[in-house]
């Protein structure tokens, strides 16, 4: 199966508050290059409050902005990203 395919399987049968299941068709999305469907599902896992679940959530929001040309947003999620992330090594 396709990631387009994958994608389409998780919107029209699985449970769309499910942050697991969004998280996974936003990745689904932005490896196949459905920017904004990609974005949306990212937000979609940080309005249920479960961003702390998958902790490079800011990272690929934040690169899915900058390849939307939202520059402003891309930063601020990278940002965001470099300060959950600044103790690692």
């Amino acid at each position: 199966m396709d990631l387009l395919c994958f994608t389409i399987f998780q919107q029209t049968s699985l449970k769309k508050n499910n942050a697991d299941i969004l998280y996974k068709s936003a990745e689904s999305a932005r490896l196949f290059n459905a920017l904004s469907l990609s974005e949306n599902k990212y937000e979609s896992v940080i309005d249920n409050e479960a961003e702390n679940d998958y902790p490079l959530i800011s990272f690929w929001l934040g690169d899915i902005k900058q390849r939307l040309g939202k520059y402003n947003e891309a930063i601020t999620q990278y940002k965001l990203y470099l300060s959950e992330h600044q103790d690692e090594k």
